[in-house]
């Protein structure tokens, strides 16, 4: 697959509009469906947002970690929302820790792999010692978690600069490995808003994807 190349994390690709997406964003949200349950039936409160996170709050933590957040992600978290209830088990805070991980990432550690050169258990040797070296743990924060492993990351610094504010699924848990999302209709790999307006549109047609559906199938183990 071939994957289009991608501007720095901290610009925004000239053709978008930065503020034009976060209003098509908004107004997704606001008509967001509720949750369901189990056996299909929505309770009676909708998907929970909390407030924007303070631009002060925001640069202190880039501050400290030594990272500069992709743009659209930070334009996201300073405007709209800080954290929520979705996708999945919720959108994470800045600063929050995944639930399902018990070390932390380190975002200021290059994130060594690139939409073209994933990490994946096809050579184990190379896989395990990547496992062995910690790199899957470097240069991310997490986005959201499916549980038992399972979850959704965005890369904030990258030894390739495209690669930095691209969303990844990460499962290393089951072997699954450190996987690139990328867009269904071009193959080109996902930024922040755009993964995040496509589990928007999934919701809203009743679907719930977001996860290993928008890995390119050739660099699943299955």
């Amino acid at each position: 697959m071939l994957f289009r190349s991608l501007p720095a994390a901290g610009r925004y690709p000239e053709a978008m509009s930065l503020d034009d997406d976060l209003r098509r964003v908004r107004e997704k949200m606001a008509a967001l469906p509720s949750h369901r349950d189990s056996g299909g039936r929505p309770p009676s409160d909708p998907v929970a947002w909390r407030p924007p996170l303070e631009e002060e709050a925001v640069a202190a933590w880039e501050a400290g970690h030594g990272a500069a957040l992709p743009a659209d992600y930070r334009a996201f978290i300073t405007r709209v929302a800080g954290s929520g209830d979705w996708p999945h088990h919720g959108l994470i805070g800045l600063g929050a820790a995944d639930r399902d991980k018990t070390d932390a990432p380190d975002p200021a550690a290059p994130f060594p792999f690139s939409p073209a050169g994933p990490l994946t258990p096809a050579d184990e040797t190379a896989y395990r010692g990547a496992l062995g070296r910690g790199e899957p743990d470097r240069g991310w924060i997490p986005l959201c978690t499916e549980g038992c492993g399972m979850d959704t990351i965005l890369v904030v610094t990258a030894v390739d600069p495209g690669t930095a504010g691209t969303v990844w699924y990460f499962d290393v848990a089951h072997d699954c490995g450190v996987l690139p999302m990328v867009h269904p209709a071009t193959g080109a790999p996902l930024r922040f808003l755009e993964w995040f307006e496509l589990c928007l549109d999934a919701r809203a047609s009743g679907e719930e994807p977001c996860g290993s559906d928008l890995v390119p199938p050739e660099f699943l183990p299955w």
